[in-house]
């Protein structure tokens, strides 16, 4: 049979010519190109929205002159609490100096530190339906004496003198010195670390693998 033969309105032709295709390509890449310029030079204001204006400014809700029963010990404070405790306790020293001895001492950067008022008689304060609650500290007593060895913790207070006008000129009068464990709860492996302490454990590694432990840190 004869092949049919389409009229030409209905060939298929191609819809672009590679000239056409290359033109519409090269245009597409100038606009690529110079888009950023045109952007760039156009004012900032014209590019980016203005951002709302920055502040550092944080409410706060105003702080009351009653808030000060929770202020960590002053320095006059802290002074105070252990010229009261090695006067009751005379072998008491801040800080073990040199080889292990068995003394007393107090130790770490929290030996001496607040004691929270109960919860109660501060929220009666701070209402105006009580006086202040007195002010304690928490002292913590490395026992090289002991034996065995340990860490106590003792309250020591009411802190006089101390008040919304300053804790400096504070005195322990009345205060008294109460246990706040038991003998041996706490070892004295698990003592407060401090600067001494890391310097004699640096020391430790430098001696040799067959020397105690206890010898290179306490020369016993």
């Amino acid at each position: 049979p004869e092949a049919m033969l389409l009229p030409p309105s209905s060939r298929a032709t191609p819809v672009l010519s590679h000239a056409a295709a290359a033109a519409i390509g090269a245009l597409c890449a100038a606009a690529l190109l110079y888009a950023p310029a045109i952007v760039y030079n156009r004012p900032l204001d014209a590019q980016f929205e203005p951002a709302p204006p920055y502040t550092s400014q944080v409410d706060l809700p105003a702080a009351s002159a009653s808030h000060w029963i929770f202020d960590s010990l002053s320095p006059g404070e802290t002074k105070a609490v252990v010229d009261f405790v090695k006067l009751k306790m005379p072998a008491v020293e801040t800080d073990m100096v040199g080889p292990f001895r068995k003394v007393d001492f107090l130790s770490g950067t929290s030996a001496v530190e607040l004691i929270e008022p109960p919860k109660d008689v501060a929220q009666r304060f701070l209402n105006g339906d009580g006086p202040a609650p007195p002010r304690f500290a928490r002292v913590t007593l490395v026992r090289g004496s002991a034996d065995p060895p340990d860490v106590m913790e003792y309250k020591v207070g009411p802190i006089l003198g101390c008040g919304t006008a300053g804790c400096d000129t504070a005195s322990l009068e009345t205060a008294t010195i109460e246990p706040m464990l038991a003998p041996g709860a706490v070892p004295f492996q698990k003592r407060p670390y401090e600067l001494s302490d890391v310097r004699r454990l640096k020391h430790a590694t430098q001696c040799q693998a067959c020397t105690h432990l206890s010898t290179c840190m306490y020369g016993q």
